[in-house]
């Protein structure tokens, strides 16, 4: 559990780091660098922004028209309000591929901490008392 806390601090470390870094190259459809694993283009944050306000469309206009076949009435509909914004896209975009290369990354061998050979994970035999007290 530590180790997954430790890699997602570590992920959102990196993301903050890219986002503030991003701005210092010079090339304007770039909207971050992965260092030498290539880019985010402009393109990809505003692809994925636009397949979800189309989904968020479609989605209201066929509740819409359910809803006047069970005899709603037909007033009109507010504009989709996007939950998000491209930036958020960009975060998501940036943590997805931080956490590819963190999981295709060698992993080191588990040592035990201390020198001791005992596992901290509760077992079996005192799950009860870790896990399910009464």
């Amino acid at each position: 559990m530590q180790r997954a806390r430790r890699l997602a601090s570590t992920a959102v470390v990196a993301v903050l780091a890219v986002s503030g870094l991003s701005a210092c190259r010079a090339e304007p459809d770039v909207a971050a660098y992965l260092g030498a694993n290539g880019s985010i283009t402009e393109a990809e944050v505003d692809n994925v922004y636009d397949q979800a306000f189309d989904a968020l469309t479609a989605a209201r206009d066929q509740a819409q028209q359910a809803g006047q076949a069970a005899g709603a009435s037909a007033e009109a509909v507010p504009p989709v309000q996007m939950p998000f914004k491209q930036h958020d896209v960009l975060n998501a975009l940036l943590t997805v591929k931080l956490l590819e290369k963190a999981a295709a990354a060698p992993r080191a061998p588990a040592s035990p901490r201390n020198g001791s050979t005992r596992s901290s994970t509760p077992g079996p035999s005192n799950c009860a008392t870790h896990c399910c007290p009464r």
